[in-house]
């Protein structure tokens, strides 16, 4: 068992207990090995499995890959290791929504598989490099005190990062806005040039980056935001939403465990630095 926080745990399971926990009767393979088809019991387990195929059929058939369990004794305590995953890294790993014992009879334990609701990258590995970061993130989000911001910010940064977003248009929109709420100051005067300002001078100090490219990057996304929000049209590229996930994740890590540098006060004396 690897305890995670206070109030969540994974613990390993094998190709046979996954397949019970899934709920899964049987597994079709094509000509070339490869999986085509599951049939599933009446497994309480998998009280979420017959919405998947319509969902999402490609993360349905990488259930062979859910080697964890994560427990948990409340919904948001499994959400809350979903986030940490997701701002870890650019990954469709996260908590399949199942449920152990009679939910008419309480106390009874809710559990979470590792499985893929995300929109991303590959399946994650829980290595103990990964799983010590993860216990970090995880134990911050237990103790911090967070200010109004972020619950809309969640919201939006696990929206966009959902397999379920009908665009990447939309993706960009979503994950734009967080970065809006978080560098643009309460005045209303001159926004995006403020934002570029802000954006480029924040990550110059905290990851290094050049300010130049970064000044740019800033630029061209406060741009498209507004095209996207004013008219709904903006030609978003794969590396154009690869680059601002990427600038999003690394700000949220930073504003959970400092959230202080994104106050106006420390924004702008940052700006005033040359």
């Amino acid at each position: 068992m690897i305890k995670l926080g206070n109030a969540a745990a994974l613990l390993r399971i094998d190709y046979a207990e996954c397949k019970e926990i899934m709920g899964i009767r049987d597994v079709q393979f094509d000509d070339e090995g490869r999986q085509k088809a599951i049939s599933f019991t009446n497994n309480a387990w998998h009280i979420l499995t017959d919405q998947l195929p319509t969902r999402n059929p490609n993360h349905l058939l990488s259930w062979q890959f859910s080697n964890f369990i994560l427990a948990v004794n409340e919904r948001q305590n499994a959400e809350l290791v979903g986030l940490a995953m997701k701002i870890l890294g650019n990954t469709k790993t996260g908590p399949y929504v199942g449920f152990s014992g009679n939910p008419q009879q309480l106390p009874f334990a809710i559990h979470y598989l590792r499985h893929c609701p995300y929109w991303g990258g590959d399946t994650q590995r829980f290595d103990r490099a990964y799983i010590k970061r993860l216990k970090c993130l995880v134990a911050r989000l237990e103790a911090a005190k967070f200010d109004e911001r972020w619950p809309i910010i969640v919201e939006k940064f696990l929206y966009a990062e959902s397999h379920g977003v009908p665009s990447d248009q939309l993706r960009y929109l979503e994950l734009s806005v967080i970065l809006e709420m978080l560098f643009l100051p309460n005045k209303s005067a001159e926004l995006s040039y403020r934002f570029q300002l802000r954006v480029a001078k924040w990550f110059h100090k905290h990851y290094k980056y050049d300010l130049s490219n970064v000044s740019d990057q800033a630029k061209k996304i406060y741009s498209n935001r507004c095209k996207l929000a004013h008219s709904g049209k903006a030609t978003i590229g794969k590396e154009d939403l690869d680059e601002l996930r990427l600038l999003v994740r690394n700000v949220l890590i930073k504003y959970i465990f400092e959230d202080g540098i994104f106050k106006d006060k420390y924004l702008d004396d940052l700006c005033l630095i040359g």
